[in-house]
């Protein structure tokens, strides 16, 4: 019998912002909700564990869609104070993985907060997603609140391995994925679209270099 999943404090109250916001349109206003989430998961750490439960499932449905496995090498861009996929990657895949963000108090709470899971293999450290040297990374997962989601894609796009792959999280409706593929699909194909759970109002995106 299946584990029946912790419904968790986030699963019942983000899932209520689609109700007053179009998640699409006002996503600068859910993304600031999130940062203020990890602000407080920072002090209080049942707050953090709640959080981290909140992906859990979405990461598990990403590992599938990506194939990612203990061999890859994982880079997550935008991982912010609270690596929450970063986290659960490494316990569920064991990868070799490494964290960047553009914000310093970002990289060094995320290291006090892995620090105070016990978990050390994780690197963290800063970076800028538009100009980071990817080309020794198999998967490459890019953060829901990320500022510059097309910039970064495409420095990604422009350096990646040839077989490598991207995973992007996106909200559910059509409108980013229309314009993804308006700007990148020269270089960047999507391969695969997957839903989230309802509650987090998003579906995950698998994305791959386009041959020439």
């Amino acid at each position: 019998m299946e584990k029946k999943r912790k419904e968790g404090m986030f699963k019942k109250i983000l899932p209520k912002l689609g109700l007053f916001f179009d998640i699409e349109r006002m996503k600068k206003i859910v993304d600031f909700s999130y940062i203020v989430i990890e602000k407080f998961s920072m002090i209080f750490p049942m707050i953090a564990k709640d959080y981290v439960t909140f992906y859990e499932e979405l990461v598990e449905r990403e590992i599938k869609l990506a194939g990612v496995t203990k061999d890859d090498k994982i880079l997550n861009i935008g991982s912010g104070p609270v690596p929450a996929t970063s986290l659960l990657l490494s316990k569920k895949v064991g990868a070799d993985i490494t964290c960047i963000d553009i914000d310093k108090n970002a990289v060094r709470h995320a290291k006090n907060f892995l620090k105070k899971q016990g978990v050390d293999q994780i690197k963290v450290e800063y970076g800028d997603g538009t100009k980071y040297d990817v080309s020794e990374f198999d998967v490459i997962f890019i953060s829901w609140g990320v500022n510059t989601l097309f910039q970064i894609l495409r420095n990604v796009s422009n350096k990646m391995k040839n077989d490598a792959r991207v995973v992007i999280r996106l909200p559910k409706s059509e409108r980013f994925q229309k314009e993804l593929e308006k700007k990148l699909g020269k270089t960047l194909k999507i391969e695969k679209t997957i839903p989230q759970p309802s509650y987090s109002n998003s579906k995950s995106i698998l994305l791959v270099k386009v041959k020439t």
